[in-house]
């Protein structure tokens, strides 16, 4: 498929601003009495502020302020901070221009709101290279969902497979993925040796590290990362599924390893294979799992192939996408096609 749109996140990538949301938010939850730490801000890298509140009032709730007033506190902080500090990464302004003058159209999308994607941009000098910019806070759900996503392709007028997107958490590459487009991810120095950014098509450390010869691989491929793992979901549906009971309580954004999971599978009669499916996206899953044995199912009809030990073996991990209780019930989704398909 050829690239006709090219999509940027903004926090980490654009501008060096992933310190300023810790720094934001280890002041914001200090004032609720907690002691926050770069580590419990990683947690939640990737998503949207009401989506980071909500994610710890659950653990630690609090009384002495509401949800809106915490997120309040920590937006106004980032915002303060970028206008004093901010400035861009290295690369942005040469691979704006790289690509605007081969003609594609360019977009932002981000998890930030609006009031913080205009501070950015205005503070950057860049507004006038993208033909959309979309804000998460409009969309029913944040990254790892890939609604931003789609919602800019449809405002570009591209489908979705013919963006490239670049990001630098992994909730926003694990959303491109969902969304069918090839990303390029630039994860910090702590992510650079972190195995779940290999479902990126491309891994760099930086935006200078883009060359052309990337883009002749990324726009002249349908398959350029040799390494691309689709995404698959566990669905907390009874429609066409069958449970499995969580050993332990499971964490949002918490990966759960192939040692943990396949015998899970396998303790509840369930083929591994049921890692490698690929269906929409849907509010209800319950995590993500991530697998690199290619795209070899069809839901709409089962292929004419086996399912082999290679592609058994390749599964690599689920991320809990909410909060599962030990002992609550996962539903695993699929279809009487892949039942037919694993019994080929």
């Amino acid at each position: 498929m050829k690239i006709k749109a090219v999509i940027f996140d903004m926090d980490g990538l654009l501008i060096d601003s992933e310190p300023f949301w810790r720094i934001s938010e280890i002041a914001a939850f200090k004032k609720l009495g907690y002691n926050f730490t770069d580590e419990m801000c990683q947690q939640t890298m990737g998503y949207r502020t009401d989506e980071v509140v909500q994610y710890w009032f659950e653990k630690m709730p609090w009384k002495n302020r509401s949800l809106k007033e915490v997120e309040h506190d920590i937006i106004q902080g980032v915002q303060e901070l970028i206008q004093k500090e901010g400035k861009s990464l290295p690369g942005v302004i040469s691979i704006l221009n790289f690509f605007k003058n081969k003609g594609l159209k360019l977009a932002l999308a981000s998890s930030s709101n609006m009031y913080l994607i205009n501070a950015v941009i205005s503070k950057l000098e860049i507004e006038q290279y993208f033909d959309e910019i979309c804000s998460a806070e409009h969309e029913s759900y944040g990254k790892p969902h890939p609604a931003v996503f789609i919602t800019v392709a449809n405002k570009l007028g591209v489908e979705p497979q013919n963006c490239l997107v670049f990001e630098d958490s992994l909730m926003g590459t694990i959303a491109a993925k969902a969304a069918k487009m090839k990303c390029v991810a630039i994860p910090d120095s702590d992510g650079q040796n972190n195995i779940q950014f290999s479902i990126a098509d491309l891994q760099l450390k930086s935006l200078e590290e883009f060359t052309a010869s990337h883009w002749q691989n990324l726009n002249t491929s349908n398959n350029y990362n040799e390494n691309h793992i689709p995404p698959a979901r566990i669905q907390n549906s009874s429609i066409h599924g069958k449970g499995v009971f969580a050993n332990r309580t499971i964490s949002k954004g918490e990966i759960i390893t192939e040692s943990e999971m396949i015998p899970i599978l396998k303790e509840h009669d369930l083929p591994e294979e049921l890692a490698t499916l690929q269906f929409p996206w849907n509010e209800e899953y319950d995590a993500i799992c991530i697998s690199n044995v290619g795209s070899f199912f069809n839901h709409n009809k089962p292929p004419n192939a086996k399912v082999t030990q290679d592609k058994v073996n390749n599964l690599q991990q689920f991320i809990a996408n909410k909060e599962i209780k030990k002992g609550e019930e996962i539903f695993i989704y699929y279809n009487d096609a892949f039942e037919n398909f694993v019994n080929q």
